[in-house]
């Protein structure tokens, strides 16, 4: 995958259309990432003790989250929490949807936080298209991914199968997203 550092389009477009991926490095301040990664450690501070599976409850700015063996998981954060909307209307975040669609404007869909408690196994996300979980349909769609912590190798990083996005007859579908037991998703990719 072709690295890019911010500087408005730089190649961007064309990488996420030929490729379906663009790395983009320093896209967010540290400052802006630290503001973020504050509004989640605050939620998940407010977790309900126990180890007791899905666990769902409200933060005390009304964010839903819910707590899972492995992790903590919610959505739509910039309805309830100022700093997420700002991160998402007032950061690099749109200019870069722009760039790797090479659009004048976009509309945001929807946010969501996964925070996975570190050296977990149980909390791996499988092989799957993001586009299986959106209902519109067309390429002129980007999900953003940020890592609110230093990532490596080693530590797991986002892996992309180039060029998948180019065939729009097939789906991989993880198994748990899967309509029947039996259906292990392979048959999507």
């Amino acid at each position: 995958m072709k690295e890019h550092a911010y500087s408005g389009n730089n190649g961007c477009h064309e990488t996420y259309r030929d490729y379906g991926a663009c790395l983009v490095k320093n896209a967010m301040s540290p400052n802006e990432i630290e503001v973020v990664r504050q509004e989640v450690d605050r939620w998940i501070s407010e977790a309900p003790n126990g180890d007791a599976g899905v666990q769902p409850f409200f933060s005390s700015d009304g964010t839903q989250v819910v707590k899972y063996d492995g992790g903590y998981y919610a959505e739509s954060l910039s309805r309830s929490c100022s700093a997420i909307r700002e991160m998402l209307y007032e950061s690099a975040l749109p200019r870069l949807a722009c760039a790797a669609l090479g659009a004048e404007s976009v509309t945001f869909w929807r946010d969501e936080a996964h925070y996975k408690i570190p050296r977990m196994t149980t909390n791996a996300t499988p092989w799957h298209h993001d586009i299986a979980g959106i209902p519109f349909k067309g390429r002129d769609i980007v999900t953003i991914w940020i890592s609110l912590a230093p990532i490596s190798e080693c530590t797991g990083p986002l892996r992309t199968i180039s060029k998948s996005h180019l065939d729009m007859t097939r789906r991989y579908r993880p198994p748990s997203r899967s309509v029947a037991a039996d259906d292990d998703g392979s048959l999507y990719l």
